[in-house]
């Protein structure tokens, strides 16, 4: 049954996990790769990665998990046992199965005022955060792997009425993000990358596709735990 829901081409070797987020739905635009749903593929069940996944794998991009920043800080098990559980239970299997893995990771492993290229050391400043810096280290333990810290707004264009003019990043447009990632995947990279775009603050990234948008600053409550200054650099840091 599961075999038959994937409709599986046996000339792909590619496996998307997170397939149906903002980010893996376009990364499914500009790859040709098997993407199972959550409830097809739960990655925080280790004997179902290993009954479902295709003996033809040869890499997996994970992109899956819990991504809400606020509901993570309201619910650290929850983020804890999704994001670093369930990436530990794909690093065993990947292990297993000498496949190699791309794990999507974010800017907020980071809390710098400065610039961070990929051999900064992470001081994530939310749970979240902590999550993904936690991945990292435990996808590191593989011998064949990609680390890719991309940041992205979820949408195509700016959608909400305001945007935070004292938040800076070097965030990217979700399709435009998608499209490099497949680009470095490609070249067949190892080690850390970072996929950036222009460092500036969030208003004048919406800006660039909403002209309307209002400016407005962080509330107290979210500079609590959101990184203010991710400022990442791309220093092509192999390992």
């Amino acid at each position: 049954m599961y075999m038959k829901a994937l409709k599986i081409n046996y000339m792909n070797n590619i496996m998307l996990l997170g397939g149906s987020g903002h980010l893996g739905s376009n990364i499914l635009s500009n790859l040709d790769c098997i993407a199972p749903t959550r409830k097809q593929l739960d990655i925080t069940c280790l004997p179902e990665l290993r009954l479902k996944v295709p003996k033809n794998i040869k890499t997996i991009i994970h992109s899956a998990g819990y991504i809400d920043t606020k509901g993570c800080e309201d619910n650290p098990q929850k983020c804890l046992d999704i994001n670093v559980g369930g990436t530990q239970n794909i690093v065993s299997f990947c292990r297993t199965r000498n496949i190699k893995l791309v794990y999507i990771s974010s800017e907020y492993v980071f809390d710098y005022d400065g610039k961070i290229s990929e051999s900064t050391p992470m001081n994530p400043k939310n749970v979240y955060g902590v999550s993904k810096a936690c991945s990292e280290l435990i996808v590191g333990t593989l011998s064949n792997h990609l680390i890719i810290r991309a940041p992205f707004i979820r949408t195509k264009t700016f959608e909400y009425d305001n945007a935070f003019d004292d938040q800076f990043t070097v965030r990217q447009y979700v399709d435009k993000a998608a499209s490099d990632i497949v680009k470095c995947i490609k070249q067949d990279k190892t080690g850390i990358q970072h996929i950036v775009g222009k460092y500036q603050s969030v208003y004048d990234l919406a800006k660039e596709t909403n002209q309307n948008v209002g400016r407005i600053k962080t509330p107290d409550g979210l500079k609590k735990i959101l990184p203010m200054k991710t400022n990442l650099i791309k220093e092509w840091y192999l390992y």
